[in-house]
């Protein structure tokens, strides 16, 4: 993924958390935002939290397709999908 690709996608899934789940939008973006990193971490997340992310990137994955955005295309998310489904936090 290009970094236009993943700021696209980050920016994507920031706007999808609701403001009653920004304590876990904060943690998930820390890196980026504090860090200055080019990456965001769901990697500390208790379960709870793991699953506010999960929606986050479900309905930006969604509110992409709608809007026919083609900088980031489906195989971008669907890697995004395959690491989300292989966490052990993830509730199927």
């Amino acid at each position: 993924m290009s970094t236009h690709q993943f700021l696209r996608v980050a920016e994507a899934i920031r706007m999808e958390f609701s403001p009653q789940e920004g304590e876990v939008m904060r943690e998930v973006f820390s890196p980026m935002d504090d860090g200055e990193m080019t990456f965001i971490s769901a990697m500390e997340l208790p379960q709870e939290a793991f699953a506010v992310f999960v929606r986050a990137v479900q309905n930006a994955h969604i509110a992409c397709r709608q809007r026919g955005d083609i900088i980031v295309n489906e195989g971008v998310w669907q890697k995004l999908f395959d690491a989300i489904s292989s966490d052990p936090r993830y509730l199927r």
